[in-house]
């Protein structure tokens, strides 16, 4: 939930732009036993739970961003 929150107060002070230069670094190569289908249903499930509607691109920013934490490469 705290990615998503960091996404809005992000984007409410700078914007698309904003929010794509705090992406951080692409990910490297997925390492042995990761799960990418794990992190879009965490995504998935914390979304439903959110006290606002998300759009596609709200999703897709977190998604991308927790990937590239876990080390995924993610676009």
């Amino acid at each position: 939930m705290g990615e998503l929150i960091r996404y809005d107060l992000l984007f409410r002070a700078r914007g698309f732009d904003g929010v794509r230069g705090a992406m951080g670094a692409e990910g490297r190569c997925p390492r042995e036993g990761q799960d990418v289908s794990a992190v879009c249903r965490a995504v998935a499930c914390v979304s439903s739970f959110y006290w606002k509607p998300l759009l596609c691109l709200q999703r897709s920013v977190v998604t991308a961003r927790m990937l590239r934490a876990q080390g995924i490469q993610a676009d």
